[in-house]
């Protein structure tokens, strides 16, 4: 599955109105108690109040789109996790995975329900993984994707069955937007072409979605893994980024989180604000990368080579986030399996270098427009950016100067984001793009098991030594044998920096707003792209 962006945007008209909704509404506004801690309005309950950028009218995981990430961990369960390069049980409480890598037995936990009161068993599970059969998100989860077989010897033991190993059958199952358990019910509402509400067996119950307004999220009292401490969960729809922080400085919202909700430049202002928490994941949750197209004038890699050269990831780490994005090394996740194994090539910024490489192989400079041309033709091209991002917007126009430093033209393409999708599976739709990479428990497995079907894939015939690139990325899928893999991946990653297919440029943090008088802490515990209402500490 390829990451994915989305960002909405609304008019102020729209956002007031929902203010004066959410501070005088039941889903509505906090006030303080004889003690100092903040509880909701309504009737003395204990309510969190987050916000949405997008309608929350979907929230089935293999339709869930990134503005809905706040809300995945709220309402579903993953079998396992992924915590510090481990996976960690959830609803499957152990597993155990065959000496030749082809059956994965999934031992799950007892006296589970689902939030409509069904039962989580092997049956379910099997429904689960059937559905994601089903959907085009399978390509690039092996685990199920390639399943031959699915029994189920009783109720709590599920046994996968492959005809070859794959070395990422567990990491698979900890995708937090697609991975989740679903009640078997709303899996046959959804072939059925009925309504499909978000129902799972997690911490909190779906109970009332008011369009263009807020849903409501009710305490699951049987919880299997501890009562949470909020009675509800309150996501207002707020989609302009300038509302949600006015929302959280008058107390319509509690916190904001995450890259998708918060600018650098606002969790920056949020620093100086007294009765504001501010925190940062203590490590990237992804890695943002330039993407070359070998099939127009990139196919020169003296011209790539000299884009790499050019790019100052230092500025664009200060201009675009204040320096709170470290500058990246690798392509991969940190704390993604294996990462400490491949090599991290590192493309020192040095103009002067860049502009000689184009010197030398005879791109001639003119002062005049400050456009290098060779035979005639102008040194430009096209680099395209998902709509809706503002940091995406910055990085590239802060790589058009700097390329326009060595003479190099770049014109910025911005796009909807199916179309920026669509364009990756054309050769000529563009030269570069943003992309960035998958989650610690996704990279590298995604990274390069679903390459053809990403921005890269446009290139991978024109690379050097394509066939056995492709080789290895093919090779990789089907063994699990510890000491090749490591070996594969050193080759892909090293491939990929020194043919200069991706241009690692910084890595993505998730920050954390949040009102203190309401909140003590937040710990980020796990992957940081998601958001999960238990990880708070309130203010007791």
């Amino acid at each position: 599955m390829i990451r994915k962006f989305m960002s909405l945007l609304a008019c102020a008209g729209l956002c007031l109105s929902l203010a004066a909704c959410g501070n005088s509404g039941s889903a509505g506004g906090t006030a303080a108690n004889d003690t100092g801690t903040a509880v909701s309005a309504d009737n003395g309950k204990k309510v969190l109040n987050i916000a949405s950028i997008g309608e929350t009218d979907c929230l089935y995981p293999l339709q869930m789109v990134p503005a809905a990430y706040t809300l995945s961990r709220v309402c579903y369960d993953t079998l396992v996790t992924y915590k510090n390069g481990e996976i960690i049980p959830r609803l499957a409480e152990s597993w155990n995975i065959s000496d030749d890598g082809c059956t994965l037995t999934l031992n799950l936990r007892k006296g589970i329900k689902f939030h409509d009161g069904e039962s989580f068993n092997s049956e379910a599970v099997k429904a689960n993984f059937i559905d994601m059969q089903n959907s085009p998100a399978s390509y690039s989860l092996p685990t199920i994707g390639t399943v031959k077989n699915i029994d189920c010897p009783d109720e709590s033991t599920v046994v996968l069955s492959y005809d070859t190993p794959y070395y990422g059958l567990m990491t698979d199952l900890c995708w937090t937007d697609v991975m989740v358990m679903v009640s078997p019910k709303q899996i046959e509402a959804k072939n059925e072409g009925k309504e499909v509400k978000p129902v799972g067996t997690g911490p909190y119950i779906y109970d009332e979605y008011v369009k263009g307004e807020y849903t409501r999220f009710v305490r699951n009292e049987d919880y299997w893994d501890g009562k949470p401490y909020y009675d509800e969960v309150v996501s207002k729809y707020i989609p302009d980024q300038t509302s949600r922080s006015q929302a959280l400085k008058n107390g319509e919202i509690d916190l904001l989180y995450g890259a998708s909700e918060l600018s650098y430049d606002q969790y920056t202002q949020f620093l100086s604000l007294e009765g504001m928490g501010c925190k940062m994941s203590p490590i990237q949750s992804t890695s943002r990368n330039l993407t070359l197209n070998f099939n127009g004038i990139l196919g020169d890699k003296t011209i790539r080579e000299a884009i790499a050269l050019s790019i100052n990831k230092d500025t664009i780490s200060e201009g675009m986030s204040y320096g709170y994005e470290p500058v990246a090394d690798t392509v991969l996740t940190p704390g993604s399996l294996y990462e400490d194994e491949c090599p991290k090539i590192s493309y020192s910024y040095d103009a002067d270098e860049a502009a000689k490489l184009l010197d030398d192989a005879g791109w001639i400079f003119h002062a005049e427009d400050g456009i290098r041309d060779k035979d005639g033709k102008p040194l430009s091209f096209v680099c395209t950016i998902p709509s809706g991002s503002v940091e995406n917007s910055t990085i590239a126009l802060l790589i058009k100067d700097m390329v326009g430093e060595v003479g190099m033209k770049m014109e910025i393409k911005e796009m909807e984001t199916n179309d920026w999708f669509q364009s990756f599976y054309d050769p000529s739709a563009f030269d570069l793009t943003l992309q960035e990479t998958y989650y610690d428990y996704a990279s590298p497995t995604q990274w390069f098991g679903a390459i053809e079907y990403m921005a890269q894939g446009v290139s991978l015939p024109l690379l050097e030594d394509s066939e056995k690139f492709m080789d290895m990325v093919h090779e990789f899928k089907t063994i699990n044998d510890e000491t090749r893999l490591i070996e594969i991946f050193r080759y892909l990653v090293a491939q990929d920096q020194e043919q200069f297919l991706d241009i690692p440029l910084t890595g993505m943090m998730q920050p954390i707003v949040y009102n203190s008088a309401k909140i003590a802490d937040y710990k980020y515990d796990g992957c940081y792209e998601f958001f999960n209402p238990l990880w708070i500490t309130p203010v007791q």
